[in-house]
């Protein structure tokens, strides 16, 4: 079962951004690791997931239609007066850019956020995900020796639900997995 939803926001964000501490998680900064498949799939926030390692390793590649901009993981046990059936979650948040993040539109990352829901859909059959597509409108790119650009992002922040730890975290390799197979493929065409 896949639950999905998209918002967008005017909020933005540098890139790069350097590390800061906030709620008593460490958010480490941005890399740029374009070209770099062996160093993106080292980051520490992948240390837990093999999946995820392979993710960022694909968006790495130079033929890849989209880069990563930030990532990360986590997890929780749902708390309450009633039972869960699922009470595991394990989730976590990639934020794309197109590779040709200066020329992109929100159109485009939103036909992206299509694509990214059409090929969960059917991945998801025996899942509990839950999936929030983030368009993010004034990001600030200031990448290498190319000029400062205002440019929109997409971040994609997804949960999997589990009777246990264990089986949360096989659901969430999965869905990490099917977000892989929208880098590979191109279902909405050349953008």
């Amino acid at each position: 079962m896949l639950s999905c939803r998209s918002l967008a926001t005017e909020i933005g964000m540098p890139i790069p951004y350097g590390p800061a501490m906030r709620n008593g998680r460490k958010n480490r900064g941005f890399k740029d690791l374009r070209g770099k498949p062996e160093q993106a799939a080292a980051i520490s926030e992948a240390r837990e997931s093999p999946m995820l390692r392979e993710l960022l390793a694909a968006a790495a590649l130079p033929a890849a239609r989209l880069f990563t901009v930030g990532c990360d993981l986590g997890g929780h046990r749902l708390r309450g007066q009633r039972k869960f059936r699922w009470p595991e979650v394990k989730g976590g948040y990639i934020q794309f850019a197109l590779r040709d993040y200066a020329e992109a539109t929100p159109e485009e990352y939103l036909l992206e956020a299509r694509s990214f829901e059409d090929l969960l859909r059917p991945s998801s059959r025996g899942h509990r995900w839950r999936v929030v597509m983030h368009l993010r409108h004034h990001c600030i790119f200031r990448l290498g020796q190319a000029p400062e650009t205002i440019a929109p992002t997409l971040a994609v922040h997804f949960w999997a639900s589990g009777f246990d730890a264990a089986a949360a975290l096989m659901s969430r390799e999965a869905l990490l997995a099917a977000l892989k197979g929208n880098l590979l493929a191109c279902p909405c065409g050349d953008i």
